[in-house]
């Protein structure tokens, strides 16, 4: 029961994050990527393999197989493959979502092109991956017939030396996928320490996923012959794996969103403190101006997509960086828009 409460509370999680970012880049950037294109539909994937998993309960999925009458083996079976299949798809494009947004925030080269390769060798994984699962056996409606009860048939691959490449396949993609923006981080020369312990705590996320990922595999390597007990705490593991990346990629585009909200409460705050100020101004019968959130539309805050989409949306603190990001090297930039569209407190 707690291993479902959470699932569900992975799930929300991540849908809420996934709503937020696509929030964002709508109503405050109005401009949506591919790369978000790409987290909606793995969202989507997730939502569904999830239904799915909580579905194979009622067949009795996460009871050992001596408990489990035959007669729910087949729709139970075909389940877990539909799951199976689902998972392949889903975490390369939550994979190719975040390779994507490191290609557009970054200029370097060699992210680039790592970024681009990691894409190709993505995409084709996961392709091969799919033909593999799908046509090892002949027929191919064999893949979803349990294994104690298929006909006699021929297999250009065994189940259980197919079953590990995957999560193999999986376990070194995504921990290439990691490096990827920890080598953009490591060249970027950062002073400001609460930036630093954002992208600390983002790269911690995403190797958590990675070391679910892992655990998935060291599960696969122990399975035994009672596949129901074993096969749902692969699906739990899966759901940890997909939630927390999927969170983990959409966090970074929810940084318009948390500074206009932390600028409003700021501002709010502040008129507390100022209370005397608003008195005079009433006492001597003039407008009373708006605070500074509500005096600049959010279509004032138009500064590069990318420096809001890294969090450094508060250019009005932004030290001077040596680096040769073009992230920062238009920081200087914003922070002159912000001074001129942004007036100061009477």
């Amino acid at each position: 029961m707690l291993a479902y409460l959470l699932e569900l509370s992975i799930l929300a999680l991540s849908i809420l994050t996934v709503a937020g970012r696509i929030y964002a880049r709508i109503r405050i950037l109005r401009a949506i990527g591919v790369d978000d294109w790409f987290i909606i539909a793995a969202t989507g994937g997730f939502i569904l393999q999830t239904t799915l998993h909580l579905v194979m309960t009622r067949f009795g999925a996460g009871r050992h197989m001596t408990d489990i009458p035959a007669s729910t083996y087949p729709p139970r079976f075909i389940l877990a493959g539909v799951v199976r299949l689902l998972y392949i798809p889903t975490s390369a494009l939550v994979r190719i979502s975040v390779l994507l947004f490191m290609r557009r925030l970054s200029p370097h080269r060699i992210i680039q092109y790592a970024a681009f390769i990691l894409i190709t060798l993505t995409s084709v994984t996961a392709v091969s991956l799919l033909v593999l699962l799908v046509f090892q056996c002949s027929p191919p409606s064999i893949f979803f017939i349990p294994v104690p009860l298929r006909p006699p048939h021929e297999c250009l691959i065994q189940e259980q030396h197919l079953s590990f490449v995957v999560p193999l396949a999986s376990v070194i993609l995504d921990f290439l996928v990691w490096i990827v923006p920890l080598v953009m981080i490591v060249r970027l020369q950062f002073v400001d320490w609460k930036k630093k312990l954002v992208l600390i705590i983002l790269l911690g996320l995403g190797l958590l996923a990675c070391i679910a990922s892992f655990m998935r595999l060291e599960m696969v390597y122990h399975i035994n012959s009672d596949q129901s007990w074993q096969g749902a705490k692969m699906c739990i593991w899966n759901c940890v794996e997909l939630g927390i990346a999927i969170t983990a990629a959409s966090i970074p585009s929810l940084a318009p969103l948390i500074g206009i909200f932390s600028a409003h409460i700021r501002t709010k705050y502040r008129g507390v403190g100022n209370n005397n100020d608003e008195e005079q101004h009433l006492s001597r019968s003039e407008p009373l101006r708006s605070p500074r959130v509500q005096e600049v539309g959010l279509e004032d805050l138009h500064y590069d997509n990318r420096i809001r989409e890294s969090g450094l949306d508060s250019p009005r603190r932004m030290p001077n960086y040596k680096s040769t990001e073009a992230l920062f090297n238009e920081a200087k930039m914003g922070r002159r828009r912000a001074d001129s569209v942004i007036p100061e407190n009477v």
